[in-house]
């Protein structure tokens, strides 16, 4: 920076103007987001990957130096108008694709596009005058301008947003990979083992298929999962759900907790008593998180149980989703031994072309998940547990004293005490 040759300049009042604007907005934000850490606590960095780490340091970069553009500007560089316009470009960019800039607490649809397009179109004006502004091309001729030091430096940072994009894109590419169902014929399934093109585990029970697109659980930008397999007998009944978990926390799981027993609700008719929890579990079993929560109630005055268990992959945003009800307590620990026996990854088990070719299909059966052969029950639903299940919604679980107890909030209803 020593051999930058600097303009003889006074700017004018509208570049003040916009300078002044600029530097502040970057106050605010720089000020906005320290003060929201120092406030709500720097968790959300712990499950930063790789990407996060490197966009982030990035974005130091870029706005330390964003900063050093208007004092560039303010001392006439001769690479001050450069700098300042790939500053913008990038600020401009960013600007766009920040969805906290859609969150904008107002029902006025005036004000909310005013808020909306107010900094990108400030950013957008400022870069355009720096192009085209008679004031601009006489204080900094284009004779005396210079591709200087900042120059190179946005060019890099662009690359390396690029480069990080990229990856980033790669890396999301693989995931959604990963995450994607699979056929059940392709796998080189073994004696026992059951999957549902998500997950596989092994089990003595039957397993069919369970195709209700009503009982889809998907919670915006966080949780996605499609109703795959159930197993019944005289006893008890499991329902799984498979997908994604693109937010792995405990705020999660309760939704997921009052969606899966809303779920439940809909399925039977009958009265039941007070729903209490007798255990909740959140742990790690194998390299997997586990959510777990068993109630006790009555329907009809007949005691039942249920249970409903969330799976997640610590190293991919693959999981999954139990429910059992059942007419007998149910064992505190069936879920860490169930998940003790799950399997996230399936590309290990995948056959090879020669198992494909081979005659390895006698013991397939479309109508079944697994290897039995007995044929499922289209009435499944009409026949078992027919009034085992809650009616009405029940109200949001919250933990106090080690008992999660019911709330009035209307918006959380999943079971109703009548």
């Amino acid at each position: 920076m020593d051999n930058e040759k600097e303009i003889n300049f006074k700017p004018s009042t509208w570049l003040y103007i916009f300078l002044f604007i600029y530097y502040s907005v970057w106050l605010m934000q720089s000020f906005g987001a320290v003060s929201h850490y120092f406030t709500f606590g720097f968790d959300s960095f712990l499950s930063y990957g790789i990407v996060e780490w490197m966009y982030f340091v990035l974005f130091i970069i870029a706005g330390v130096y964003s900063f050093y553009a208007v004092i560039k500007a303010l001392r006439g560089d001769n690479d001050c108008i450069t700098s300042l316009k790939w500053s913008l470009v990038l600020v401009f960019i960013y600007t766009l694709m920040d969805p906290i800039r859609a969150q904008i607490p107002t029902y006025d649809l005036l004000t909310y596009c005013v808020a909306f397009f107010l900094r990108p179109a400030f950013y957008l004006i400022f870069y355009l005058y720096l192009c085209f502004a008679n004031g601009i091309k006489r204080r900094f001729p284009k004779s005396e301008r210079r591709f200087g030091p900042s120059g190179w430096v946005w060019i890099g940072l662009m690359l390396a947003f690029v480069v990080v994009g990229v990856y980033g894109g790669w890396q999301q590419y693989q995931i959604s990979k990963y995450c994607k169902r699979v056929s059940v014929e392709a796998l080189n399934l073994k004696q026992g083992e059951v999957s549902d093109g998500y997950v596989l585990f092994t089990s003595q029970r039957e397993w069919d298929k369970w195709t209700q697109p009503s009982d889809t659980l998907y919670i915006e930008d966080k949780i996605e999962t499609l109703p795959t397999i159930m197993s019944a007998d005289s006893v008890s009944r499991i329902y799984l759900a498979s997908g994604r978990c693109d937010k792995p926390e405990a705020r999660t799981y309760n939704q997921v907790l009052v969606a899966s027993l809303g779920t439940l609700s809909a399925k039977t008719d009958g009265e039941f008593g007070k729903l209490n929890e007798i255990s909740f579990t959140d742990t790690i079993v194998s390299g997997k998180r586990v959510f777990s929560t068993t109630y006790e109630t009555t329907i009809d005055s007949i005691p039942a149980y249920f249970d409903v268990m969330m799976v997640l992959d610590v190293n991919s945003p693959k999981c999954c989703v139990a429910i059992r009800v059942d007419k007998k307590p149910i064992d505190c620990n069936w879920a860490i031994s169930f998940v003790e026996r799950l399997q996230f990854d399936l590309q290990s088990i995948a056959k090879c072309k020669d198992d494909e070719d081979g005659n390895n299909s006698e013991n397939k059966n479309p109508n079944r998940t697994a290897y039995g052969k007995n044929q499922s029950d289209s009435n499944m639903f009409a026949t078992l547990f027919h009034r085992i299940y809650p009616r009405h919604l029940f109200r949001i679980v919250t933990l106090k004293y080690h008992k999660r107890e019911i709330t009035n909030r209307k918006c959380d209803n999943v079971f109703y005490n009548l």
